[in-house]
């Protein structure tokens, strides 16, 4: 849509007037598909920042983009000081495995449930596993299971999680139970942490997980069961890479297979919703000027409905299709898929409204490639161990303040100084052929009527700032 913009054509169409019946010809002006849609998008773009330049000051946005700059840092620090005190490592033990080494084997299954009526931790063998000869009592008590809500259940066996809980084969099998305090210093570091954990409910759940990890081996296949969801996953403990050229040959491979990987769905994701979104609103203007024209005219409209609204249904297998897509790919979590296709849109919808100026168009779509990346680099770096949750929103609050950065310095100044107008509507697009003040056609209705002058008089401010600051 770079410069393929002509005049309105013009159609004679022949009709018979309604009062004496006599034929008569009628000139309608038809606009390109292309130029209508550009305008009206430059319409309500130049709506929004008409809004935000008479209700909004420059010290005002200045504070709120700063304001989010320091939310994603904050939240960016929480991340590190999470991942460094929760997440699994090899060689290193946690909560869980103290408890592991006062018996002598594994149990069959693993239960594992947080009760805040404990000061301590401790685990309750029920059946087949032996206790160590040791001084230490840690980790050791005696109560009735069945007075804890079980969080998670682990084994290396996928068939016993899938057992019913009155199934026979359990009386065979050894299980114990981790029965862990919420105010342990053990498991949950000290008062900052603990309200990291359980105040702001900073991935709790993923903090289980993450002991789970140590009855399992490097290399091999563990499964746990959400007690709430019942979702069964696979767990995998990475191994340890050693030294050499084969270890550093599987380490760039797997970098460079994660690369791919987010390259591919962004470039997949953002296509898509990008096409879906164009269609839709080229569908919807031509829907919008053909009923005008039928209600005008007193002609059914019947059939107009129903082939649009049997048009538009062919994108809802589209978006179907890919939030399955979306789910496969991060491993059956619905939410973290919706969450993600759900930003995509609103970036995609951002981009094509707001985004006009040069720095805008240029830089943008870089930063919001490279945050995309850094998410998954960290979510395939940490498959079902990390805290996936508390990433995608420091990347989303990273996302919201690049957008409100170019929009305070560059996307207002912009059309509060004229450099964007109705004959120029984007940096890389020019309405060459259009005339200053165009007659409107009767598909495109015009959404305001405000002058530059008038614009810039309701901010006094912004006229002190340059328009590159």
């Amino acid at each position: 849509s770079k410069g393929r913009f002509t005049h309105p054509i013009r159609l004679f169409s022949t009709m018979r007037h309604p009062s004496n019946g006599t034929l008569e010809e009628e000139e309608t002006q038809i606009w390109p598909t292309e130029t209508a849609m550009e305008r009206i998008w430059f319409q309500m773009h130049h709506r929004v920042c008409q809004f935000w330049l008479q209700y909004t000051s420059t010290m005002t946005r200045r504070l709120l983009e700063h304001a989010l700059l320091l939310c994603a840092i904050l939240c960016f620090g929480i991340l590190i000081i999470m991942h460094k005190n929760f997440v699994f490592r090899l060689n290193q033990s946690n909560c869980a495995s103290s408890c592991l080494s006062n018996y002598t084997q594994e149990a069959d299954i693993i239960y594992l449930a947080v009760d805040s009526r404990l000061n301590h931790t401790m685990s309750i063998v029920e059946r087949g596993v032996d206790r160590k000869n040791v001084d230490s009592m840690s980790c050791i008590g005696e109560s009735e299971a069945s007075d804890f809500n079980i969080e998670y259940s682990y084994s290396s066996r996928k068939g016993y999680l899938l057992l019913d809980d009155d199934d026979p084969i359990l009386e065979s099998l050894s299980v114990q139970y981790i029965i862990v305090s919420p105010d342990d210093l053990q498991c949950f570091g000290d008062g900052a942490l603990q309200f990291l954990v359980w105040d702001l409910g900073m991935g709790w759940n993923t903090i289980l997980m993450n002991w789970l990890l140590v009855f399992n081996k490097p290399d091999e296949v563990a499964y746990i069961r959400h007690s709430k969801t019942q979702r069964l996953q696979e767990l995998v403990v990475p191994s340890v890479q050693g030294s050499g050229f084969q270890s550093f040959a599987q380490a760039a491979t797997t970098k460079l297979s994660v690369l791919v990987q987010t390259s591919f769905l962004f470039f997949f994701c953002t296509t898509l919703v990008s096409f879906t979104l164009n269609e839709t609103q080229e569908r919807m203007l031509q829907f919008t000027e053909e009923l005008s024209r039928r209600v005008a005219r007193n002609l059914p409209i019947n059939f107009l409905v129903t082939t649009h609204v049997l048009d538009s249904l062919i994108f809802c297998p589209l978006m179907v299709g890919k939030f399955f897509f979306l789910i496969e790919f991060y491993k059956g979590d619905r939410f973290l898929a919706f969450l993600f296709m759900s930003v995509v849109w609103f970036v995609e919808v951002f981009t094509v409204l707001s985004l006009r100026s040069y720095h805008g168009i240029t830089y943008f779509p870089r930063i919001f490639f490279l945050l995309f990346c850094l998410f998954h680099i960290y979510y395939f770096a940490n498959p079902s161990i990390g805290f996936s949750y508390l990433a995608f929103g420091v990347i989303v609050l990273f996302i919201i303040h690049s957008m409100m950065f170019f929009w305070h310095r560059y996307e207002l100044p912009a059309v509060a100084f004229g450099y964007i107008n109705m004959q120029r509507p984007r940096a890389n697009v020019a309405l060459q052929q259009v005339p200053p003040d165009p007659p409107m056609p009767p598909q495109v209705r015009r959404v305001f009527q405000v002058s530059f002058d008038e614009m810039i008089a309701s901010d006094m401010s912004l006229l002190r700032t340059a328009p590159s600051s």
